[in-house]
């Protein structure tokens, strides 16, 4: 027996990727440091659709940060 979500949320993020060469413990490795630049959200309500929000979109600086503050915003 399963209960239904009653909220679903559909995100995405794009990120551009920055090659670093790191050297640690004698060893170089090349890593990847990806920095969100722009993200997208729906939240959906599977019982009333009127608790679901419209899409929303956003590019700029500190598109994480935004993001982890917007989800805070409209979760709670």
């Amino acid at each position: 027996n399963k209960i239904p979500a009653p909220f679903v949320a559909y995100s995405d993020c794009e990120a551009i990727s920055n090659k670093n060469i790191i050297t640690e413990h004698k060893t170089t490795e090349v890593l990847a440091n990806h920095n969100i630049c722009r993200y997208a959200y729906k939240l959906v309500c599977t019982i009333d659709d009127r608790f679901s929000k419209p899409l929303k979109l956003y590019r700029g600086e500190n598109a994480a940060y935004k993001f982890i503050e917007d989800m805070l915003t409209v979760l709670f």
